[in-house]
């Protein structure tokens, strides 16, 4: 792009139009503006990170592959330009880093799963020389806040067979701090970097602190000011959801235009699930756009289990249920846990009682004194013992969430002693959620327990996932003994 002498990495207003653009998903504009930059400017080597951000959130956020052929191509051609110039600045290593951040999750999105874990390999390394070389530069802890936390997430031979063949390692505490103090030094130092700084926030403290309503309250400041970009509205709707919130979700999902819903068809699915959790029929128009306009492979299974759930409630009709399942084997991916899900109720043949899943989508929503009156209605009828333990677990959950706690407790260890041997997953994230409660509640030796227990327990659902929360939580008990 330039010669090494005229080099150098510079926050200019063409570059933040740049990365704005990709907030707000205007790939064409900021196609354009990238192209200004290069013209006007190009010796700031920083807008080719700006360009990066281009190619990767319209494969990654679009699930669009159409492009990948040629982002490999551009990524190294990215890298080597960065290379040449050499060590002038922290942005040198910190450019690379996130390069190979994007590309790796992208290969992963490919299916090219081993070469993604080596390109995140090669970021942890960049991140930690320029952490080594240039202490003040604080944006690579947004990174490797991420990468601790995960690393921190992952235990038993998984972890020694990683740190075996790569320099990968953390905790999950030194990630949440990493990402804490960055935070706050933020809130004084506002860059460019802000909304992304935000958004990890967001996610570490949802996702590895598992304190939802935080996390909600966190993302919630990308709607500040003149923040209200397409992604920003995206990802509060989307934490809305996750935290029962879903007057929130539907609000922020509902402000969109219909062209940010051609944009981001994704935002189809959530607005269906938000309305399909009121009640509401307009949800099965909203599953339908998605199946039609979706660019790739993922949330196809869960959408067409979705409008299966449709039929049962809108319709009482099992024969319309059975008819959308039956086509989930044979479309979409498996790379999300809602289409895993999606594909292993297909693979059951089983009906779900509709009075346990109108609670189900009541109690997800935040309405949570509707669904412990929906609820009730199950103790009038005679059921199967799966649809008996899914009660007990249910009515636990809504009566933890209402802080009807010495209930809860009452209901989740009956959901244990029903379904310790079954293959359904209730009883293990009950043990799990007992836990929760009593270290909460300072009773650690009573938490212990019931993690064991849960651990203990070998659901065919969600085995790997609940055995993986049950470990972090232990490390959390023992971490405070």
């Amino acid at each position: 792009m330039c010669l090494y002498g005229e080099s150098r990495y510079e926050l200019t207003d063409g570059i933040e139009q740049v990365y704005q653009m990709v907030w707000e998903m205007d790939f064409a504009g900021a196609k354009s503006a990238v192209a200004n930059v290069k013209s006007e400017d190009p010796s700031n080597l920083l807008i080719l990170l700006a360009e990066d951000y281009v190619d990767f959130t319209r494969i990654f956020l679009r699930d669009d592959m159409s492009g990948f052929e040629q982002y490999r191509d551009d990524v190294e051609k990215r890298l080597d330009i960065i290379k040449e110039a050499g060590d002038i600045s922290p942005y040198y290593y910190y450019s690379q880093a996130e390069i190979y951040i994007h590309w790796s999750i992208a290969r992963s999105k490919n299916g090219e799963v081993i070469r993604s874990g080596w390109d995140i390999n090669r970021a942890f390394k960049l991140l930690e020389k320029c952490k080594k070389k240039y202490p003040n530069f604080k944006y690579v802890d947004k990174s490797l806040s991420v990468i601790h936390s995960l690393m921190g997430a992952i235990g038993g031979i998984k972890k020694t067979f990683i740190k075996l063949f790569t320099s990968l390692d953390g905790t999950v505490e030194q990630g949440i701090k990493e990402i804490d103090d960055l935070y706050n030094w933020d809130q004084s130092h506002p860059s460019m970097w802000s909304d992304e700084i935000t958004m990890v926030q967001s996610l570490i403290v949802g996702h590895v602190k598992k304190d939802l309503d935080e996390s909600l309250k966190i993302v919630q400041r990308l709607s500040e000011g003149k923040k209200q970009t397409l992604i920003g509205r995206f990802l509060i709707a989307f934490t809305a959801s996750l935290a029962g919130e879903n007057e929130t979700s539907l609000k922020w999902l509902m402000y969109n235009k219909a062209a940010d819903f051609s944009v981001l068809p994704e935002l189809n699915v959530h607005a269906g699930n938000a309305l399909l959790i009121k009640g509401d029929e307009r949800a099965v128009g909203y599953y339908k756009t998605f199946i039609r306009e979706a660019k790739g492979k993922n949330l196809l299974k869960a959408a067409h289990q979705k409008l299966a759930w449709c039929s049962l409630i809108f319709s009482d009709s099992r024969e319309d249920y059975m008819s959308w399942m039956k086509k989930i084997p044979k479309i979409g991916d498996l790379a999300l846990g809602e289409d895993q899900q999606a594909e292993q109720a297909s693979k059951s043949g089983i009906v779900p009682n509709k009075v346990l899943l109108q609670a189900r989508l009541l109690f997800d929503g935040g309405y949570h004194e509707d669904a412990l009156m929906t609820i009730k209605q199950f103790e009038k009828g005679e059921y199967s013992p799966g649809d008996q333990l899914e009660y007990l677990y249910r009515k636990a959950r809504i009566h933890q969430r209402l802080n009807n706690v010495d209930q809860a407790i009452v209901n989740y260890k009956q959901a244990i002693n029903v379904g310790q041997n079954s293959k359904l997953y209730y009883a293990c994230n009950s043990a799990i959620e007992l836990a929760r409660i009593y270290f909460e509640n300072g009773h650690d030796n009573e938490a212990l327990r019931f993690v064991d227990e849960a651990l203990r327990m070998k659901p065919s659902e969600r085995r790997g996932d609940l055995h993986q929360e049950a470990k972090l939580l232990k490390d959390r008990i023992k971490g405070r003994s």
